[in-house]
């Protein structure tokens, strides 16, 4: 009875690498924005923290992480187009999940109330509105 344990997590790790292609299948981008992506990656790899966090700041974008964040904001962005702000909240710009293809919103920081507020946004009912705006800096 001792090796049933093994075939057990053995049958389980099978399981989950069967999901893992089921999930890419979900083309969130095309080859052309994932190249876009890439390439521009390449091009926002060399520059500051500072000069990163400018452009994201030009571009209404939040300009704090770790660098490796800022160059991915910045590239997705600059392929992609900016986020669109909240419609909901109308305070923040959304975030974009290159895993499911949906924008949400990632809250706010009220100044009245000195705290910070979940949003919701932006809801299902607007996916047709929300509109990315070009990039904002050096092409």
């Amino acid at each position: 009875g001792g090796d049933t344990p093994a075939k057990a997590s053995k049958r389980k790790k099978g399981a989950e690498t069967g999901d893992e292609p089921a999930a890419k299948k979900v083309a969130v981008l095309s080859p052309e924005q994932t190249a876009a992506i890439a390439k521009a990656k390449e091009e926002f790899s060399s520059k500051s923290i500072v000069a990163l966090g400018a452009l994201l700041q030009a571009n209404g974008l939040p300009k704090t992480g770790r660098k490796d964040e800022l160059v991915e904001r910045c590239a997705e962005c600059k392929a992609l187009g900016v986020p669109p702000t909240c419609p909901r909240c109308e305070k923040v710009k959304l975030k974009f999940s290159l895993a499911s293809g949906k924008f949400s919103c990632p809250g706010f920081f009220d100044s009245e109330d000195k705290a910070f507020k979940r949003c919701k946004g932006p809801g299902d009912d607007t996916p047709a509105e929300l509109k990315r705006t070009p990039w904002e800096g050096p092409k």
